[in-house]
């Protein structure tokens, strides 16, 4: 059978499908040769008898291919590290006892700054310690600012001791495991969750205090008043900080010290 060549533009990457299709007519056998191209590029088709004469070509045919779009897949976005859940162990705790210290830090300043002042009617009556202050009357019903104090530092005191004994407990447990599994430890867990508890103490008193100073000299600019409100907000605020980097600092001074 006689050989037929056809061009095909190299730039298309096409693949060629050889079909060939026989027939039987009068005792004869023909072929019909077709060359198709996928993207529908135009080529001939020519049948032949079965002494490979040409006994007449088709006429030209287009041929297009047709994608079938892939199914569409679902974007699944997982997460291969699950995040651990926030337990009163964990990060819990440490957030309630932050809290917890802000307001014992408030407790603190209005016990021993806020000296005779008076809250009631919805108006704050300001008095130094030198002063007599406004107690109330017939029409007005007060309640000392000091009194409030008291009262805070009561219950955060309660919690705050609850949640330092949790830690070290916490830390007492982690030394136990240590020495089960190694046959030693170290005591570092302990040691440094009772150094956090001294050091945020430690650093809640010398915060108060300084920003007791603090807040006399700035608020004397504002009068007796500014006075007594500079000392409290001053005092609370430094209370607070004084005991969050307090036990920070004890921290890292045991991490020191264990060569941690």
């Amino acid at each position: 059978m006689r050989q037929q060549e056809e061009k095909i533009n190299s730039q298309t990457s096409l693949f060629i499908l050889l079909c060939y299709c026989f027939r039987f007519s009068n005792h004869q056998q023909e072929s019909i040769l077709s060359v198709v191209a996928a993207d529908g590029s135009r080529v001939f088709a020519a049948a032949y008898d079965e002494w490979g004469q040409q006994r007449v070509t088709l006429r030209e045919v287009v041929v297009t291919a047709k994608k079938r779009n892939p199914p569409m897949q679902k974007l699944m976005l997982t997460n291969d590290t699950p995040s651990p859940p926030l337990t009163l162990t964990g990060d819990a705790l440490g957030v309630f006892g932050l809290g917890n210290t802000a307001l014992n830090s408030l407790g603190e300043s209005l016990k021993y700054n806020a000296g005779n002042s008076t809250y009631g009617n919805g108006k704050f009556y300001f008095h130094n310690k030198t002063e007599r202050g406004f107690y109330g009357n017939q029409h007005v019903q007060t309640t000392r600012l000091t009194v409030v104090g008291a009262k805070i530092i009561k219950a955060t005191g309660n919690i705050g001791k609850a949640i330092s004994g949790i830690q070290i407990g916490i830390g007492i447990y982690k030394d136990i495991q240590t020495y089960q599994s190694q046959g030693y430890t170290n005591y570092y867990n302990t040691v440094r969750a009772t150094g956090e508890w001294a050091g945020s103490f430690l650093g809640s008193q010398i915060g108060l205090n300084v920003g007791s100073l603090i807040g006399t000299e700035l608020g004397s600019l504002f009068g007796p008043g500014g006075t007594i409100v500079g000392t409290i907000i001053c005092g609370a605020a430094c209370g607070f900080c004084g005991a969050y980097y307090g036990g920070q600092t004890a921290g890292l001074a045991v991490d020191y010290l264990y060569g941690k």
